[in-house]
């Protein structure tokens, strides 16, 4: 075995000596044109990842949070009845247009009351 000197290119010179990296020179990974098409085309790809998993997590989150709410009002609606097993009896419409029950149980002594705002869950 022999001892080598190490070897510098031009590049670690220029680092040395200015303190910043040089730019692209002949010879380097990436410097001839289809090198940079590639490192800028995976450079893009990168750029739109981060925003797409915000995107897809938000989307998530709104979906995933109406089907729970959805399936709540479904719980509260019983099919029709409330907890004690009498029928909820509606007694009237809000502004959005959601329906409002109550149930006429005289043994309750704060009688329940249900809003349903979801299509299709107090329909029969």
């Amino acid at each position: 075995m022999t001892d080598q000197e190490p070897t510098f290119t031009k590049a670690d010179a220029a680092l040395s000596v200015t303190g910043n990296a040089p730019a692209f020179q002949a010879g380097d990974v990436g410097s001839s044109p289809a090198g940079r098409s590639n490192l800028m085309r995976s450079e893009r790809k990168m750029e739109h990842i981060v925003p797409t998993i915000i995107f897809i997590a938000v989307f998530s989150i709104l979906i995933g949070g109406g089907i729970w709410a959805y399936r709540n009002e479904k719980r509260c609606w019983n099919n029709g009845h409330c907890e004690c097993g009498e029928p909820w009896e509606c007694f009237g419409n809000d502004s959005s247009n959601a329906r409002g029950y109550h149930c006429l149980n005289p043994r309750h002594e704060h009688p329940p009351n249900l809003w349903v705002s979801y299509p299709g869950i107090d329909t029969t």
